[in-house]
């Protein structure tokens, strides 16, 4: 066990506390609230969670785990941290060796999984080319991570709509979510695919974001043909308004940072994954300052 090199009074696990000060060399301090706890400390965690009221709730506590034990705050020799400005961290997180496994219900949470490789099948890499081929945005690299998951029960949904699944929308591809598939895949007349769109974000055309990342300071033409002028100055703009913190590069930290501005200014009323329903809040969104701007 390791006290944080810049956070005295805060522990990790030797490795992950040595991954963690190597992150901040390179990135500068982030803010933590909480690294290694004892089990007693975790229980107080608990029993605050169960006595309600306003900040006993988010974003003040998320909800911890129960029992104490079961914390990876407590067990494996500690290896989880919070960090109150956990969207700088998220952009350069597994790049140290930290995954940020509940961006959604505990969005200050990452844990040290060092150097694991998560697991990629042929299987999951197959579900991601349909969806895609659907309508969704998804990364095919056969790996079922966060936005993986969340187009599944997006998926689910659809199927249910359609009478061909009845069980729960909890994006796990089971029998029932396959026996579904097979009933929509049977369904649906061969098409020619479709040329795939110059931009990045799965729409027709983006000309309208174009504008948006001239405005700051994207030297970019107005082409619906996307490359590095135009994600710069897009990058800005959701940097200095939407609390935005990575590169440019179109990831689920980005994607996040789209819905908040969808939900802010256009009405969007999904989660944070880039598929059919954000795409058509994206276009609205696009539509508009094309013609504004």
């Amino acid at each position: 066990m390791a006290t944080l090199k810049n956070h005295p009074g805060f522990e990790l696990r030797d490795d992950a506390a040595e991954a963690f000060d190597k992150a901040e060399a390179d990135h500068g301090n982030f803010i933590v609230n909480s690294a290694k706890r004892t089990v007693a400390y975790q229980q107080g965690l608990i029993d605050r969670y169960a006595k309600g009221g306003k900040y006993n709730r988010p974003p003040y506590l998320y909800r911890p785990a129960n029992p104490p034990e079961s914390s990876d705050h407590v067990k494996n020799g500690g290896i989880a941290t919070d960090l109150t400005d956990w969207r700088r961290f998220a952009a350069v997180a597994e790049d140290y060796g930290f995954i940020h496994p509940y961006p959604d219900g505990d969005p200050v949470h990452f844990e040290y999984v060092g150097g694991k490789k998560p697991k990629r099948s042929k299987t999951t890499l197959a579900r991601q080319e349909f969806l895609n081929s659907i309508g969704f945005t998804l990364v095919e690299d056969g790996i079922e991570g966060d936005l993986t998951h969340a187009a599944y029960k997006e998926y689910q949904t659809v199927l249910k709509g359609k009478g061909w699944y009845s069980g729960k929308i909890d994006g796990i591809w089971g029998k029932g979510t396959e026996a579904g598939h097979k009933k929509d895949v049977a369904s649906r007349k061969p098409t020619p695919p479709k040329p795939k769109p110059s931009n990045p974000f799965g729409i027709s055309d983006a000309r309208g974001l174009q504008k948006i990342s001239r405005l700051y300071g994207g030297h970019t033409a107005i082409d619906n043909d996307w490359g590095a002028k135009s994600a710069d100055g897009f990058t800005q703009f959701l940097r200095r308004n939407y609390g935005y913190h990575g590169n440019d590069t179109l990831g689920p930290v980005m994607w996040t940072a789209i819905a908040r501005w969808l939900r802010t200014r256009w009405g969007y009323k999904g989660n944070d994954t880039p598929g059919p329903v954000m795409r058509k809040s994206l276009t609205k969104a696009n539509k508009a300052n094309y013609k504004q701007l």
